[in-house]
């Protein structure tokens, strides 16, 4: 239950950076992450195994 919340929170820091950088451009750039979902989710995946890999360490 831990992992679920760890990875829910790294997808939703990649949504929240999404958002500022659609913001900051003054544009929707959610549409263009549609695009590159698959991007997003290996991104997410890697950060979420350098997480639980670090924590394991720390253990």
């Amino acid at each position: 239950m831990k992992y679920v919340k760890m990875y829910l929170l790294i997808v939703a820091g990649f949504i929240a950076l999404i958002g500022v950088r659609s913001v900051i451009r003054q544009e929707n750039l959610y549409l263009y992450a549609l695009d590159n979902i698959t991007s997003y989710v290996l991104w997410s995946l890697a950060a979420f195994a350098f997480l639980v890999t670090r924590e394991q360490r720390n253990q």
